[in-house]
C-alpha cells in the first residue's frame, strides 16, 4: 500500500513505515498490521516493528 493510497483513505500510520516497491525485492514481502494485530501479536504497536509473522506457511515482515 503507498502512503498516496492509505491518504486517501485516510489510514494513518501509527508506527514504523510505509513500504514502497523496493522493499519487496528478493526479501520476505512486508506487510501491515492494525493496532490491534500488532497488540495481539507483540504487546504493542511499536514492538510489532520489523518483526516477521507466520501466516498459514508463508512468513511475512
Amino acid at each position: 500500500m503507498e502512503p498516496s493510497y492509505a491518504a486517501t483513505l485516510g489510514i494513518e500510520m501509527l508506527a514504523g513505515r510505509w513500504f514502497t516497491y523496493e522493499d519487496t525485492i528478493g526479501k520476505i514481502d512486508p506487510i501491515v498490521i492494525t493496532r490491534r494485530m500488532a497488540e495481539n501479536l507483540f504487546g504493542n504497536k511499536e514492538d510489532a516493528v520489523g518483526k516477521i509473522v507466520g501466516l498459514e506457511n508463508n512468513q511475512q515482515r
